[in-house]
């Protein structure tokens, strides 16, 4: 259950059920404390990075898959996930808008 003082709305729960079920099914994680080892979180991260990469999901996608599991890991009392992702994420390449002239 979620702790924080508003909860989330139903398209961010959906959103986030959708993430996690794609997240197990493209991983060999079943259990949480399978995160409890960072090298052995780390290790499932690579995979389910890899295959939305191979999957053709673009940078950004990946980075925000990757957090919601990363939030769902803290929630679930799991120490500093994202120092097991930090290095792994894509580099996002953020275009210059141009003024309309």
């Amino acid at each position: 259950m979620c702790r924080a003082a508003h909860p989330h709305k139903s398209s961010t729960v959906e959103n986030y059920t959708y993430i996690l079920n794609e997240f197990l099914g493209k991983t060999s994680a079943k259990y949480v404390h399978e995160f409890s080892d960072p090298k052995s979180g780390r290790r499932i991260f690579v995979d389910f990075i890899d295959t939305l990469d191979k999957d053709g999901a673009a940078p950004k996608t990946i980075e925000n898959k990757v957090m919601v599991v990363v939030f769902m890991l803290r929630e679930a009392r799991i120490t500093k996930p994202f120092r097991m992702v930090k290095d792994l994420l894509p580099t996002i390449e953020e275009e210059v808008p141009e003024p309309y002239s």
